[in-house]
Order: structure tokens, then C-alpha cells, then sequence
């Protein structure tokens, strides 16, 4: 069970994706795309939640999702900051 995701770049703070789209197999080749939200770490501006860099980006799926593979694509980028990633960890759903 797939509650989420840690994106860990210690050594490139100000990396993290734009946009990511996050999918889950049971056999590696046939693949369904999930719905996801970045929990962490977020500043808020007004009325609406913004992303920020930071060593750790926290990701959560919109449904907990049953899968032996996940695979992350990186969607849109920035043309001066690339996407490092060093560690991912997979997070159990959350419970309660």
C-alpha cells in the first residue's frame, strides 16, 4: 500500500520537480496514473498554498494506491534549476 512519497536532494536544496506525474503498476508494464498533492514544505501567499525548494519534498496521493512499482516523470522543469533527487522513500497510507 502507497500513501505517498519522500523526494530527498541534501546536496541540491533549491531542486524539486515543477511538475510530476506519479504512476503505479502491479507488473511494471501496464501503468495507472494517480492523483497526488505536495504536502511539504509549502508557503502560503494570500489565500493559496506555493511550493518551495527545500531538501525534502513530502508527497501524498489523493487515494492510497495497492502497487509493486511506482514511477515518477518529471512534467515541466526550469530552465536555470534542474530535478536532483538522492533519496526517495515510500510512505504507508496514513492512518485515521
Amino acid at each position: 500500500a502507497i500513501g505517498g512519497f519522500v523526494l530527498a536532494a541534501p546536496h541540491h536544496p533549491r531542486d524539486y520537480p515543477l511538475g510530476l506525474r506519479v504512476e503505479v503498476s502491479d507488473d511494471g508494464a501496464a501503468w495507472r496514473e494517480v492523483a497526488h498533492r505536495r504536502a511539504w514544505p509549502l508557503c502560503f501567499s494570500g489565500q493559496l498554498p506555493l511550493a518551495r525548494p527545500g531538501t525534502e519534498s513530502l508527497y501524498r496521493l489523493a487515494e492510497p494506491a495497492r502497487a509493486r512499482y511506482l514511477r515518477l516523470t518529471l512534467t515541466k522543469s526550469h530552465p536555470t534549476w534542474w530535478w536532483s533527487v538522492e533519496r526517495l522513500a515510500v510512505l504507508a497510507p496514513q492512518s485515521g
